[in-house]
């Protein structure tokens, strides 16, 4: 199965040889950097003495500790022994040849193990012998491919590139190992070598963004301007918000006197790097907050949807006064009952961050680029909201007040005329119209509902929107924002409470003449939010898979006969726990092109060591079953049971909120992801 790897962006996201692959889930993966972070942490995580010496009590023996983890200590140990140096400006024949050099399947072999020759003479002895020995204990091309990427992110290019090189020498088919190739060349100066591989492979993939982007690279750096400015466009064409070709075309725009703004901003809504942000602060540009993808959550299992909160319509009539009047009422009631309680909790974590002191007591997940992130979002975000308020401020006490004194004017005079028409025909001998005064009145009334109603849904869709909209992405940012995690969570129902109450202007409410309202309406009951983790992922490869939320950050490696092993680091709870066992997935009737997108059903039974901040906490045995969904966490449906010797027998239904609330879960199990060591088990079958 031929597959492309996103390369610099999602390294280990498969996509479609022939069109762009659409994400499965609302949410975009983690960048090249988050997953760069992501795997030093879990590189730590197995580097860990305790981990290692509980694993031989617990009799548990790993081939030299795997695999990929003998590939990272070996890439970390060696670090800088043998990589490839800043390479030599590229010679003007070296720049010809690549040039003039068009592969094909006839010469791509020949091609390929002449690199993988060049790289060979670039490494010691020990080393070829170390990395020979090393994936000796590998079963296939694909993971000899997967595990050159990795060596990258782990700053050994030398060995990624001898890794790449001998996976593209034995399989020339796997066009996603090519184009890693071709990638990492690009990334390491040696343009020359990777293009005409990345020529070959345009031939096939011409619609193919990932291919587009890095054959514009190659031919950027090799001084190649006006055809890498063709390529370029040709991928923007298919993904405008392609980050890397972004921030290539912006200095080719500016070589050509034109504006790059547009180029910057397009590559930060792509997906956030430091270097597109540096670009744009160094250029000073200003960039659009509305351009980036605002998190309405409309779906019902989401953690918080602000259009649940909406108020009421505009009352337009007299006749509709008393329904909406009682709507009115019992909107306010709930809004202002949640409100109160938001109140509470922000002043508790307020005290909360007050005694502790204002220090970082931030999770270690959040290191960059997860803060620089968030950093990034939350002062661009705050500065939007800040002018949103300002123009509804602005807007309420000019223009909408001067709207609403015309129209309460007009209605005066029209309302004055009425009285002296009538004045006469009331009273002992008059015909007293009633009626017909009434009709003429409510005529009036109903002229001034409408053009009110009109003129308050206009404040409420675009300036208390903009509030609505701003304030809900600083809910979801602030969370990840660097600094004290309870000033955070403070900070989170100050803005929720903007995000529910945005500055309403409610409704005129005018009764009828003659006639009365009645009692005050119920409302449906709305939900405080509570704060939610936006961190939620999930990774399978061929020889592991890595997942993280908020509270927890796992890896978990897969081992012949389907056996595993995963070390978990709660930071929550201030613990790690060091897991194995064996496991199933039922996957006969899936096809293999769709495996990786759907849900599967799987389960695992093994044993566990719990390690507190004192030592060892608890040891045991797990047990659990259910259904998987791809690439995030928090739409898993399992049921666990664990037995510890201190914590004793526990089961657990987990699962979306919304669908557990559906089958009368409790609300406090329902809140809970399913965590990490319990997805259901992706092993390696015995080759």
């Amino acid at each position: 199965m031929h597959k492309f790897i996103l390369l610099p962006l999602f390294f280990f996201f498969s996509f479609s040889l022939h069109a762009q692959k659409k994400q499965a889930t609302k949410e975009k993966p983690p960048t090249q950097k988050e997953i760069n972070e992501m795997m030093k942490e879990a590189k730590e995580m197995m580097n860990d003495p305790e981990v290692q010496k509980a694993m031989k009590e617990a009799g548990f023996n790993l081939p030299d500790m795997d695999a990929i983890q003998k590939a990272g200590n070996f890439a970390v140990q060696n670090v800088g022994k043998s990589q490839f140096e800043k390479p030599a400006k590229i010679t003007a024949e070296a720049k010809a040849a690549a040039l003039k050099l068009r592969l094909n399947d006839a010469n791509l072999q020949d091609y390929l193990d002449k690199v993988h020759a060049r790289v060979q003479q670039l490494l010691s002895k020990g080393r070829k012998d170390s990395l020979n020995k090393l994936i000796s204990q590998l079963n296939s091309v694909e993971e000899l491919s997967e595990l050159g990427v990795m060596l990258f992110y782990l700053d050994a290019p030398s060995d990624a590139v001898w890794c790449l090189t001998k996976a593209a020498a034995k399989d020339r088919t796997d066009h996603s190992t090519l184009n890693n190739l071709s990638a990492i060349l690009n990334m390491i100066g040696a343009e020359n070598i990777s293009l005409p591989v990345l020529r070959y492979l345009e031939t096939m993939h011409r619609d193919n963004s990932t291919v587009l982007n890095n054959l514009g690279q190659a031919l950027f750096g090799l001084g190649e301007i006006e055809e890498s400015k063709k390529k370029f466009e040709e991928c923007l064409r298919i993904y405008a918000l392609h980050p890397q070709a972004n921030m290539t075309m912006c200095l080719i725009k500016e070589s050509e006197g034109k504006d790059p703004g547009k180029n910057i901003q397009q590559s930060l809504e792509g997906a956030f790097t430091q270097e597109a942000l540096t670009m744009a602060q160094q250029r000073d540009i200003k960039l659009d907050p509305k351009k980036f993808k605002f998190r309405t959550r409309p779906d019902k299992y989401e953690y918080f949807n602000p259009l649940k909160y909406l108020p009421p319509a505009q009352c337009e009539n007299v006749w509709e006064a008393k329904e909406k009047e009682e709507q009115w009422k019992g909107w306010a009631k709930q809004i202002g009952k949640i409100s109160d309680i938001m109140e509470e909790k922000r002043e508790y974590y307020i005290s909360k961050a007050e005694e502790e002191g204002i220090k970082d007591i931030m999770h270690n997940f959040f290191k960059p680029p997860f803060a620089l992130k968030a950093q990034f979002m939350v002062n661009m975000y705050r500065k939007a909201y800040a002018n949103a308020m300002q123009d509804a401020v602005n807007y309420h006490e000019n223009q909408y007040k001067e709207a609403m004194t015309k129209i309460d004017n007009d209605a005066a005079e029209k309302l004055s005329r009425i009285e002296k028409t009538y004045a006469d025909r009331f009273g002992e001998g008059g015909d007293n119209p009633f009626e017909e005064y009434c009709a003429a009145i409510n005529s009036v009334y109903n002229e001034v509902l409408k053009k009110t109603a009109e003129l308050n849904s206009h404040f409420n869709s675009y300036y208390s929107n903009n509030i609505r909209m701003y304030a809900t992405e600083l809910m979801y940012w602030i969370q990840m924002y660097p600094g004290n995690q309870n000033v955070n969570k403070a900070e989170f129902y100050r803005y929720a409470q903007w995000a529910i109450d945005p500055f309403i202007i409610g409704a005129r409410i005018i009764p009828p003449c003659q006639k009365s309202l009645g009692d005050e309406a119920a409302w449906e009951e709305l939900e405080v939010p509570e704060p939610y983790c936006p961190v939620n992922f999930k990774l399978s490869l061929v020889v592991a898979s890595i997942a993280g939320n908020c509270d927890k950050l796992g890896i978990e490696f897969g081992l012949p006969e389907n056996l595993y092993i995963g070390y978990e680091k709660n930071f929550k709870d201030k613990n790690s726990t060091l897991s194995f066992g064996g496991g199933v997935q039922y996957e006969k009737y899936i096809p293999e092109n769709i495996k990786s997108y759907i849900p599967s059903i799987g389960g695992k039974v093994g044993g566990f060591v719990e390690f507190g901040q004192d030592g060892i906490s608890d040891v045991g045995i797990t047990a659990e079953g259910g259904l998987d969904v791809p690439f995030v966490t928090d739409r898993d449906i399992k049921l666990t049971g664990k037995l510890g010797v201190s914590s004793g027998v526990s089961t657990d239904l987990v699962g979306p909120k919304g669908l557990m609330e559906m089958i009368g879960v409790s609300k406090e199990s329902t809140v809970v992801t399913p965590g990490l060591k319990s997805y259901v088990y992706h092993g390696i079958s015995k080759k």
